[in-house]
C-alpha cells in the first residue's frame, strides 16, 4: 500500500537517464533499482526519466524501473517529447518543422556534420563520423545517409525532434548565435564529450517539460527532486525543491545543487534516496500525535489546528474555516493564517533543534493570495529554507482543501537559543 504522507513533501523524482542511472558496466545498479522501486511503491513518488536520447531507446529502462505500473514518465529529446508510461500516450510533442530541417541542411558545408535524430533512425551527412557511430550504438539505431548526389534535400518521413551539428568550436559558436537569432530554434553549444551544437524547437527544454508534467499533476517546485550530472541539467536541478548532483558532475552543476550524492558506480541514487527521503524521519523527537496532544487549551487548540506530518525540514497540518477562524464577512481571517504558519514552522524548528536548544518566533509575514469561506479546511505545508546555528527560515504555503487554491504564503523566521 502506498504511503502518501511518507515522502517528506516530495512527490516527483526526475532523473537524467544514463548519466545518473547506468554505471561503467552499462547496467543499473541493483541498489539503485531497488531504491527507485521502493520510492514509487512505498513513498508514492512519480518518477520521470529525462534524456537527450530518443524515447524508443529508453523503453528498456522504463520497464526495469516499472514506470508503466507506477505512472511514470519519459522525457526524451531534451524535452521535445513527453511520454506517459502508464497509458502509453504521448502527452506533448515538439518536432522540428520541415523548413527548419531544410535550413539546417543548407547552412552546413563539408566542414560540418549534420545529424537529425528521430525515433527510427539517425540521419547524418557523414555516416562514419565517430560521434555519430557512438550515438547509433548507444541508442541501437541505424544510420541513414542524408546526402544524395544531384538531388535537393528531402526531410526524413518520420518526425525529427533534435538536430546535432559537429565541427570546430569556433565555427559552432558563430553558428549558434546565428541560429538563436531566428528560425524558431534553440541552439546549445557543448564541448563535452566533443564539440557539438544541439538544436531543438524554440522553447523546448528539460525544465519546460518538467513544468508541463507538474502542472498536470498540480505540484509545485517544492515537491520535486531532480538529479543531474551534466551542464545541460543545471536549469532542471535549479528548478527543483531538492536539486541533486552526482559526484562526477562538473563544478558549475555541483555549485547550484542542494545535495551532492555518490557516483553511479557507488549507487548514488540509492544513497540520495536513503539520506533525503527515508532518513528524514530519523531523529525527529516526536510525531504528529505528540504535537496534537499539547494543543488543547492553547491558541492552536482553540483555532482547531492539527499537525498531520513531521519530518526533518518539513511539516504539514490542517485548520478549519469556521466561527473560530473567520472574520465578519465569513471568510478566513488573515491573522488565523499567520498563526497557523507560525505554529507549523515552530513545530518544524523544535523537531530539528539540537539537544539543549529551544526555538522562539522572531518574525512572521504573509501574502494573502486568495480567500476561502466557512466550511472549508485549509492545509499548511511548511518547508525549511535555511537552517543556521541561530536562525531557521521557513516557507509556509496554505491551501484550500476544497478548491486546491493557494490561500496564503508566509515566511517565518525562528530564533534558536540555548535552553536555560
Amino acid at each position: 500500500m502506498m504511503n502518501q504522507a511518507k515522502s517528506g513533501g516530495y512527490k516527483f523524482l526526475a532523473i537524467k537517464d544514463r548519466d545518473c542511472l547506468l554505471g561503467s558496466n552499462g547496467e543499473i545498479a541493483l541498489e539503485d533499482r531497488e531504491a527507485l522501486l521502493e520510492v514509487q511503491e512505498e513513498y508514492a513518488l512519480r518518477v520521470a526519466v529525462a534524456s537527450e536520447a530518443p524515447m524508443t531507446s529508453l523503453l528498456n529502462i522504463s520497464e526495469q524501473l516499472q514506470l508503466p505500473r507506477n505512472s511514470g514518465y519519459i522525457i526524451s529529446h531534451l524535452g521535445a517529447r513527453i511520454h506517459n508510461c502508464r497509458t502509453g500516450r504521448e502527452l506533448a510533442s515538439r518536432p522540428l518543422r520541415a523548413e527548419q530541417l531544410t535550413h539546417l541542411y543548407e547552412l552546413v558545408d563539408s566542414d560540418y556534420t549534420l545529424a537529425l535524430i528521430g525515433e527510427k533512425a539517425l540521419y547524418a551527412t557523414k555516416t562514419h563520423q565517430p560521434r555519430i557511430l557512438q550515438l547509433a550504438k548507444l541508442w541501437s539505431m541505424p544510420i541513414l545517409d542524408l546526402t544524395k548526389a544531384d538531388e535537393p534535400f528531402k526531410a526524413p518521413a518520420e518526425p525529427i525532434f533534435r538536430a546535432l551539428i559537429l565541427a570546430r568550436q569556433d565555427r559552432l559558436a558563430k553558428l549558434s548565435d546565428q541560429l538563436n537569432a531566428g528560425q524558431g530554434l534553440t541552439a546549445t553549444l557543448y564541448d563535452e564529450p566533443m564539440n557539438e551544437l544541439s538544436i531543438v524547437a524554440s522553447g523546448v527544454s528539460l525544465r519546460g517539460a518538467l513544468d508541463f508534467i507538474l502542472d498536470r499533476l498540480d505540484l509545485n517546485q517544492q515537491n520535486i527532486i531532480a538529479v543531474g550530472t551534466t551542464l545541460e541539467d543545471v536549469a532542471m536541478v535549479q528548478r527543483a525543491g531538492l536539486g541533486v548532483a552526482m559526484a562526477n558532475a562538473p563544478e558549475p552543476l555541483k555549485s547550484c545543487a542542494d545535495y551532492i550524492t555518490t557516483s553511479c558506480d557507488a549507487a548514488g541514487l540509492a544513497h540520495m534516496i536513503t539520506k533525503q527521503i527515508k532518513l528524514r524521519y530519523d531523529g525527529v523527537p516526536f510525531d504528529p500525535e505528540d504535537a496534537n496532544e499539547i494543543m488543547p487549551n492553547t491558541l492552536m487548540g482553540t483555532l482547531g489546528m492539527r499537525c498531520t506530518e513531521i519530518a526533518r525540514g518539513y511539516v504539514t497540518g490542517t485548520m478549519p474555516v469556521d466561527n473560530r477562524t473567520r472574520q465578519p464577512m465569513g471568510i478566513l481571517h488573515g491573522g488565523a493564517s499567520l498563526a497557523f504558519a507560525e505554529t507549523l514552522a515552530g513545530l518544524g524548528s523544535v523537531a530539528i533543534a539540537n539537544e539543549g536548544e529551544i526555538q522562539v518566533g522572531m518574525q512572521v509575514s504573509g501574502y494573502h493570495v486568495s480567500s476561502t469561506v466557512v466550511g472549508d479546511t485549509v492545509r499548511g505545508v511548511a518547508t525549511i529554507l535555511h537552517k543556521g546555528r541561530s536562525t531557521h527560515v521557513w516557507n509556509v504555503d496554505i491551501y484550500s482543501t476544497q478548491s486546491g487554491k493557494l490561500i496564503c504564503t508566509c515566511r517565518v523566521i525562528n530564533s534558536i537559543i540555548k535552553q536555560r
